[in-house]
């Protein structure tokens, strides 16, 4: 089960929501990786995160629900763009 924590007084989605619309908006892929790259970089009040918080935001952007995943996909490559912003 996973659980939306708290990481230096921001809920761990919050980091993820950033990074993937951030990778999605210049075009690069949003692995485990280069979030990791990415957390190391940051100080978020104060404070850098540790590993093991770096980890928790990873394996919420690596666990995503595979039939979620999957229905979305279709849906995308279904969907008719109706404005310039897809």
């Amino acid at each position: 089960m996973f659980e939306n924590r708290m990481v230096n007084g921001i809920h761990a989605t919050r980091y993820v929501a950033s990074f993937v619309g951030e990778c999605a908006r210049i075009g690069v892929y949003p692995t485990y990786r280069l979030c990791m790259e990415w957390l190391g970089t940051l100080t978020v009040n104060g404070e850098t995160l540790d590993d093991a918080d770096k980890r928790i935001i990873c394996n919420l952007l690596e666990n995503g629900k595979l039939e979620l995943e999957t229905n979305c996909r279709k849906f995308l490559a279904n969907r008719k763009p109706t404005s310039k912003y897809a």
